[in-house]
This record gives C-alpha cells, structure tokens and sequence, in this order.
C-alpha cells in the first residue's frame, strides 16, 4: 500500500477515535465537553443539548471507522470529506458567539475540518493514481492489438 493512502488512512482513523471520544465526553461529562467546545450550559437544563450533539459525534465517528474498515479508500475519502463540514459548522456556531475573541476555538474546530480534508486529498490523490495506471494499462492492451 503506497504511503499515501497509508497516511491518510492513518489521518482518518485519528479523526473518527477522536470524533467518537469527543461524542461520549459530551454523554458522559457534559459541562466538561460543553465548555471545551466554546459553548458553556447556561445549566443543566441545557442538558438534553450536548446528548444530541453526543450522539451526532459518536454516530459520526463510528461511521467514518466502519468506511475506513470497509478498506475501500473512496468510501472513506467521501465519506471523511462529508464529515469535515461538521467541525467547519461547529467553528461557525462558534464564532457567531464569540466572532474573534476565542481563536483557539476557531482553530480546534476548523483546524479538525482541514485535517478531515487532508486526509481526503491523501485518499484521492491515491485513487487518482490508480485510474491513471489502469488508463495506461488499458491503452497498452489496445496498442498491442
């Protein structure tokens, strides 16, 4: 397996560890998660929030580990870049609280969304490689006939 794909399996199965441990921290310690985020419980009422956004994570990451299993790096190319929206959403909600005043905020999230999409080019480069090889091969094959 080139080093390429290699990498940006190893990139994506970051993401989806990190995506999922983030979701059960939302489930499990909710003010914790919450604050960490950019986004502090007003109180615990607010509760019923960070079980939505718990799951979403957890859903999300468990997902990007069932395409990067599948062993398929398209599926998990498109899948990733599918899911790199959701940290640039989440430095959106961020920053219409805060707009510039919390930059490590603005970079966790979009820095998490550009990672995802690194990875995603890592993938495609790979796949990209693979059709060219092929186009060569096929060409080959009709030159010699």
């Amino acid at each position: 397996m080139p080093l390429r794909i290699r990498l940006g399996n190893i990139m994506a199965g970051v993401v989806a560890a990190g995506i999922t441990f983030l979701g059960a921290r939302f489930l499990l310690a909710p003010r914790v998660a919450a604050l960490g985020y950019g986004i502090p419980l007003a109180s615990d009422r607010d509760r019923w929030l960070t079980a939505v956004k718990g799951v979403r994570d957890v859903t999300s990451g468990l997902l990007l580990a069932g395409a990067l299993l599948s062993g398929v790096s398209a599926t998990t190319r498109r899948v990733l870049a599918i899911e790199s929206l959701i940290p640039l959403g989440d430095g959106a909600i961020v920053f219409s609280r805060f707009g510039w005043r919390r930059p490590g905020l603005l970079a966790m999230h979009w820095g998490t969304a550009a990672f995802g999409m690194l990875a995603t080019g890592l993938l495609a480069v790979e796949d990209a490689g693979v059709k060219s090889s092929r186009a060569r091969r096929a060409g080959a094959h009709t030159s010699a006939a």
